[in-house]
């Protein structure tokens, strides 16, 4: 009563030469691996048909009863359909809520009791916390992670902080901005001011020579 016809006959077509060729990286085997083999030729490779797979088919459940219909499955969790009983039990990290089974009830045609559901487990609400002292549990679906904690003051201060360095920083680079003006283009203005000043009074001493000389 453990296996049913169609396990058996996929059991039954199971070898030792196909457990070798899944379990290994050997790839060529004998049909029998009990007896000895003296020629390449009575080896086999592990696609040839004498040495079959497991057909695991033969171990799905089905989906419906006969008589309740659907099978009630679980979200995040696993069922277990023995003759009319279903067996339920949550993955890692969730806590089974509700029965932890229930039975196809032939009078009413319907599984009795309701089924259950799975529930995440916050693992931060417990005490000690799961985490190191210096770090702060943040709970996920179906497990918790380990964050550095950041309290409201050291996070205020770094702002601050930020901020000045910020102010800090723009001012500086103001003063930069207008000492760099003043020593690389205004040095290069005067020289062309003075020159044009220069050419200037040249021309005006040469038109005040030339006046003396015609009124001469």
């Amino acid at each position: 009563g453990v296996f049913s016809d169609a396990q058996r006959a996929q059991l039954h077509r199971v070898s030792l030469s196909r457990i070798i060729c899944d379990n290994t990286r050997i790839t060529h085997v004998p049909p029998d691996p009990f007896t000895q083999t003296g020629h390449p030729a009575d080896v086999l490779p592990c696609s040839h048909p004498l040495i079959p797979h497991l057909n695991l088919s033969a171990w799905r459940e089905r989906d419906t009863d006969p008589i309740c219909g659907s099978i009630p499955r679980l979200k995040f969790g696993f069922s277990l359909l023995c003759d009319s009983t279903l067996l339920y039990h949550c993955h890692h990290g969730y806590s089974l809520n509700g029965p932890s089974s229930i039975r196809c009830d032939h009078n009413s045609n319907q599984w009795s009791p309701a089924p259950p559901t799975c529930q995440d487990i916050n693992e931060c609400a417990g005490l000690p916390s799961p985490c190191p002292q210096h770090m702060e549990c943040v709970n996920t679906p179906g497990s918790y992670t380990c964050t550095e904690s950041d309290g409201p003051s050291s996070g205020s201060a770094s702002s601050v902080v930020s901020a000045v360095m910020a102010a800090i920083g723009g001012v500086a680079m103001v003063v930069l901005v207008i000492l760099c003006y003043r020593r690389f283009f205004l040095k290069r203005q005067k020289p062309m001011i003075g020159g044009c000043c220069q050419r200037k009074d040249q021309w005006n001493g040469g038109d005040h020579a030339l006046k003396e000389g015609t009124s001469q």
